[in-house]
């Protein structure tokens, strides 16, 4: 079983917290963690002390479900036509779902019409994936930008 920050309220400091009928002890490792990433999930261990009630506790180490794994495609990377020529910033149609473009990614097509962006597909709980744009790359110049 997995948690996220949300399924616990987003606790701001470590403690035990009520978690499905018992209760979940979460260090302030974890806390750092999801204050850097809060779509980090962690690996849930269950058991059962002598009052019966369960206890929860997060195991090992954390996986982020939106990053390229080891042995996965390298991250797709489109151009101002591959995501439609949009003309404003906003929320656009893209593949099987929805795409938002910033001002500012908008401004570096006008200023580098050649330039890549990096995007990435995001899958929430429920709806459409969704896609961000990350880092681009500038082909007539060689060089990366964040």
């Amino acid at each position: 079983m997995k948690v996220n920050w949300n399924d616990l309220q987003r606790p701001e400091s470590s403690g035990s917290f009520p978690y499905r009928g018992g209760t979940i002890t979460v260090g302030q490792e974890e806390i750092d963690v999801w204050r850097a990433r809060p779509d980090a999930l962690f690996t849930v261990r269950g058991f059962r002390l002598w009052t019966n009630k369960p206890q929860y506790v997060l195991a090992g180490g954390y996986e982020l479900p939106n990053e390229q794994r080891e042995g996965e495609a390298a991250p797709t990377q489109v151009t101002w036509e591959n995501v439609g020529c949009p003309d404003g910033p906003g929320t656009y149609a893209f593949r099987d779902g929805t795409i938002t473009v910033s001002q500012r990614e908008l401004s570096i097509w006008i200023e580098h019409p050649a330039a890549r962006f990096t995007v990435r597909r995001f899958q929430l709980w429920t709806g459409k994936p969704q896609y961000v744009l990350g880092g681009y790359v500038l082909p007539d110049e060689r060089r990366k930008a964040g």
